[in-house]
């Protein structure tokens, strides 16, 4: 029995196949094992692309079995799996064939070879099932540069895979790239946003920490600068990381320009999004904009103007770092570990008001406009900002700024800090991720500081969530001073940055 082997792909995981192919007496050609229309159509890629290579489909009764066949077999990628099979079960190519060569790629009408996606995941699940040789697409050598652990073959067309089946030792695979991180480059960098120093600190925390945070103020402040220029504070990406965030990307369709997602990703869904696109899902599951910023930043902006429903499935991706989708008895875990980082207004009106500009708003307006957001959401941010309105004065002032980089070599010699600190703790590798009794251990405080944080829980009634939260916050700012403890100045700026825990705070009417 001829076994060609190939893989799958289902959300954003890859799981091996195998193409069967048997030749007896009589006409006709077979595909089973559960193939949808565009694996059912490649009978016509695979005539055509044989009769351009000088190979044709005998007159004899052919059934090909695409392995498991009770899994559903979506796409094009089995196109090259099924015609080697083919070849090798009509006895058009006389060779054995190994067990650890997995094929994967779509055929053209001419016998060329076209990308398939889900590179990334099928060569993650090659590396872990013992598979030593990828055979591909020759569009995709760049991507298969990055493959370590595998021997990655591309090629051209169908002929180039038969001569590299009968004279293997004449193909060499290609050389595999040594992974060099950069530093991610933002659209904006923090020297070109003039003033909000609390702002600037808060989002500085925030990539320091891996902590969410919310921006409150006027239109017009910078709020949208501020979130953009967050990305070009974080940490160079490590090599698995930017695997696995190409994974994601890369799920679904080939990759047209980059090969590999390089730096940290920006994802700033419009407020029209729905929750199947921010969340994922659909009738074949897909990431979603939460799990597409994994590693990066998703930016919300204008919060209210959101759905209170689509808000709400954020609950869980915040507090667990992934999304969990239930269909038809089966579930898939898409991981989305990201910078949560949304902006709003602070009134109806647009701005915060005082003696000087009292509301124009009626009480149940401000009452509505404030409970678009939940309770239970606002917990699970972390750091609350005030983006005040600027003086024209400072506006035009030519004051130098703190660049970005600056500004990121304390991020990233806080997050080394903590990469120690959290070594060979399995899901844990910023104070964001600090929990129970982790957080106990890792973020103690002294009694000055017990009793600051007593005083304050009691005054704003805050919950035991944002006492979590605090305490987290606190663990951040030490490290970006360097400090192994908890200080009490720490303590009191990580307060500074829970303004919405204050009870009725942006409501002038209570």
């Amino acid at each position: 029995m001829i076994k060609v082997h190939t893989a799958y792909i289902k959300g954003i995981e890859a799981y091996p196949a195998y193409v069967e192919a048997s030749v007896a007496r009589g006409i006709g050609y077979h595909l089973i094992g559960l193939p949808d229309a565009a694996v059912r159509e490649s009978f016509h890629r695979i005539s055509s692309a044989l009769a351009h290579t000088g190979f044709r489909i005998p007159g004899k009764r052919i059934t090909l079995n695409l392995a498991p066949a009770d899994v559903r077999k979506t796409g094009s990628s089995f196109d090259l799996a099924l015609a080697v099979a083919l070849l090798l079960a009509t006895g058009q190519v006389d060779v054995r064939l190994s067990s650890s060569i997995l094929f994967l790629g779509e055929l053209g009408l001419d016998g060329s070879i076209k990308p398939a996606p889900g590179l990334y995941a099928v060569a993650e699940m090659a590396k872990r099932k013992g598979y030593k040789k990828l055979v591909l697409s020759k569009a995709q050598s760049e991507e298969g540069q990055w493959l370590e652990g595998l021997e990655v073959y591309c090629f051209d067309r169908l002929s180039e895979v038969i001569t590299f089946m009968e004279h293997s030792r004449g193909s060499k695979p290609v050389p595999i790239k040594k992974w060099v991180s950069r530093p991610p480059q933002a659209e904006i960098d923090f020297a070109e946003i003039k003033g909000q120093a609390m702002a600037k600190r808060g989002l500085e925390i925030t990539a320091a920490g891996g902590h969410h945070a919310l921006m409150v103020g006027p239109p017009g402040m910078g709020k949208t600068l501020l979130a953009k220029a967050l990305v070009g504070i974080l940490p160079a990406l490590r090599r698995e990381e930017a695997l696995i965030i190409s994974k994601i990307h890369n799920a679904k369709v080939p990759f047209d320009d980059a090969v590999i997602q390089v730096e940290p990703p920006f994802r700033a869904p419009h407020h029209t999004i729905s929750r199947v696109a921010l969340m994922g899902g659909g009738h074949s599951p897909a990431p979603g904009e939460i799990s597409l910023a994994h590693k990066g930043v998703l930016f919300m902006d204008e919060l209210t103007e959101y759905p209170r429903s689509v808000l709400e499935v954020l609950r869980e991706p915040l507090e667990e770092g992934y999304v969990r989708i239930n269909r038809r008895q089966q579930q898939w875990h898409f991981p989305a570990e990201f910078i949560w980082v949304a902006s709003m207004n602070p009134s109806p009106d647009g701005y915060f008001y005082t003696e000087e500009r009292p509301p124009r708003s009626s009480p149940e307006e401000i009452r509505r406009y404030l409970s678009k957001i939940s309770g239970a959401l606002l917990d699970r941010v972390d750091v609350h900002l005030e983006v005040g309105e600027m003086s024209h004065q400072l506006m035009l002032q030519s004051a130098s700024e703190e660049s970005s980089a600056v500004i990121r070599k304390r991020v990233v010699a806080a997050r080394d800090i903590q990469a120690r600190r959290y070594e060979g703790q399995t899901g844990m590798r910023t104070n964001a991720q600090l929990k129970g009794a982790a957080l106990k251990r890792y973020a103690g405080l002294d009694k000055q500081s017990k009793d600051l944080l007593s005083k304050t829980m009691e005054k704003f009634a805050l919950s035991a969530r944002a006492h979590d939260r605090i305490l987290k916050l606190s663990r951040t700012i030490a490290d970006l001073e360097g400090s192994l403890n908890i200080r009490l100045e720490h303590l009191a700026e990580a307060i500074r940055f829970r303004v919405m825990d204050r009870q009725n705070w942006l409501n002038p009417f209570k």
